[in-house]
């Protein structure tokens, strides 16, 4: 596949919370005592996290699900080599601020469960390495991408996905989805941003092939931009949802047509950045809402709107060492107190 410069309309279950400044180090802090949320903030330095809840709904198969998302949020160290955490302040390191966001509702006799795991340098809010994780009963899908390799490794459960490593080169003013609700409110609101669909997806966003010949094509081709596309992770999955060939009364064992998987499809354009107070919009060039991030007066995501896919508001957020605080007590951490 030729790589083109379309891009993808946003989605990402995402949510912002950032690392500030000093508390006790083994306390749970509200909002004000956290300072402002800014990549390159010296708060950062004391190692200490932050961690914020939202709760909301995702839409998924014609339905509002309720749902929580967790973001933890810290300052790390990154070894260039292979991206993996280093102690220290060892001056070839890369200071990042890692972003650890996980999402579970439910969807009937089965829950989703998303994972991503982002990455971004301290110094320019670029982003050196992705991760995104779905899982539901169906199956996982896993894919990874990083600044240096440049190539987006994927292992899909689903047909005629599987395994692959494709090339994926940045490009400025483009971003995956999942970054989003991090960076909006710092774009420049004078340039479009190019969204790609999020790592945590329920689908390979690879190129997607039929045959063993194809697939080892796909492998080392380049990713067709203009074949991907996400709203979040979509109201639907066709692809995934197994009904009965001969109607709603048929017998549930009985045989079943599975859809063939297609490669999603977007006319979607770039987005622009609009700002309203302390809210961040992203609009399509007809004018269509895409999403709207939410910020309080210090910088931290306190809700975001994607139309029709999904609506959340924060409910919690403490600030401390959240890898010490494991007791069963802690929980209400989550819930504020």
């Amino acid at each position: 596949m030729t790589r083109t410069t379309a891009t993808k309309v946003l989605g990402s279950i995402a949510v912002l919370a950032l690392l500030t400044v000093g508390c006790a180090s083994t306390g749970g802090h509200r909002i004000s005592s956290i300072g402002k949320a800014a990549f390159d903030d010296a708060s950062w330095d004391d190692g200490m996290a932050v961690v914020s809840v939202f709760r909301g709904q995702f839409k998924r198969y014609g339905e509002w699900r309720e749902a929580e998302v967790r973001d933890y949020v810290v300052r790390e160290y990154l070894d260039p080599q292979d991206w993996t955490k280093r102690n220290g302040s060892d001056p070839d390191l890369v200071p990042v601020i890692k972003v650890n966001r996980m999402v579970q509702f439910p969807a009937g006799s089965y829950d989703y469960r998303l994972m991503s795991s982002l990455f971004f340098r301290r110094d320019d809010s670029r982003l050196v390495k992705g991760v995104g994780v779905c899982l539901n009963a169906c199956g996982v899908v896993y894919q990874r991408w990083d600044r240096s390799s440049q190539r987006l490794v994927a292992d899909s459960y689903w047909e005629h996905e599987g395994r692959t490593d494709s090339s994926w080169p940045a490009e400025v003013g483009s971003r995956f989805a999942d970054e989003l609700p991090f960076v909006a409110a710092t774009l420049d609101s004078h340039r479009p941003v190019h969204v790609w669909s999020p790592l945590a997806y329920p689908r390979s966003i690879a190129p997607r092939e039929e045959g063993e010949a194809a697939r080892t094509a796909a492998a080392t081709s380049a990713v067709d931009l203009a074949s991907l596309t996400s709203l979040g992770i979509g109201d639907s999955c066709d692809d995934c949802v197994i009904t009965p060939s001969s109607g709603p009364s048929a017998d549930p064992m009985s045989p079943v047509e599975l859809p063939q998987p297609l490669p999603p499809t977007s006319e979607n354009g770039p987005l622009r950045i609009e700002r309203d107070g302390n809210a961040t919009r992203l609009i399509s060039d007809d004018g269509t809402l895409r999403a709207e991030f939410r910020y309080d007066a210090n910088g931290f995501l306190s809700g975001w709107t994607i139309p029709g896919e999904q609506e959340f508001h924060r409910t919690s957020v403490f600030r401390g060492p959240y890898w010490e605080r494991t007791a069963p007590t802690d929980h209400a951490l989550l819930e504020g107190r």
